[in-house]
């Protein structure tokens, strides 16, 4: 979908004149490589690569449908109220807030959820090639982003 997005934008945006040449491009590969997490050396710029790991973050309950959560598996996310973002002096702390009574959530248990190793995966990569720390907790629980596993990240 993201090509299609690509497209879609490269056919609309430019008729509104909203936006200058430059501003234009950087939205079209922000909406091309948002989805892009086996090679970041592809994402072309810092805006491209910020969007991507904004929208693999986006792992609360009101994103992801009913039918999505169960023909994958992601019953975790269920349990996730909301994302809350902090900036810190070096970096941002990023903390995983969940509903008032989740029924399987853990750090264990989101380490092995495709999304959220594709998540953290990319916040990892973009944190360390722009110089910046990344915090991340579920609830007081300080998460080792070092220890995602990435092999339980599947294509769509």
């Amino acid at each position: 979908h993201s090509l299609r997005g690509r497209i879609f934008a490269e056919n609309y945006l430019p008729s509104k004149n909203v936006f200058s040449a430059e501003e234009l491009t950087e939205i079209y590969e922000a909406i091309e490589f948002h989805d892009e997490y086996q090679d970041y050396s592809k994402v072309p710029s810092k805006i491209a690569w910020l969007i991507n790991v904004i929208d693999k973050l986006d792992i609360s309950k009101n994103r992801l449908e009913d039918n999505y959560l169960e023909r994958f598996d992601y019953s975790a996310y269920a349990d996730i109220e909301r994302l809350d973002f902090y900036k810190t002096e070096n970096g941002i702390k990023i903390v995983i807030r969940k509903i008032a009574e989740p029924k399987i959530i853990s750090a264990a248990y989101l380490f092995t959820r495709n999304l959220f190793a594709k998540g953290m995966n990319a916040l990892r990569h973009f944190a360390k090639a722009y110089n910046f720390v990344a915090e991340v907790y579920l609830e007081d629980e300080k998460l080792d982003l070092e220890s995602i596993d990435t092999s339980v990240i599947f294509d769509k």
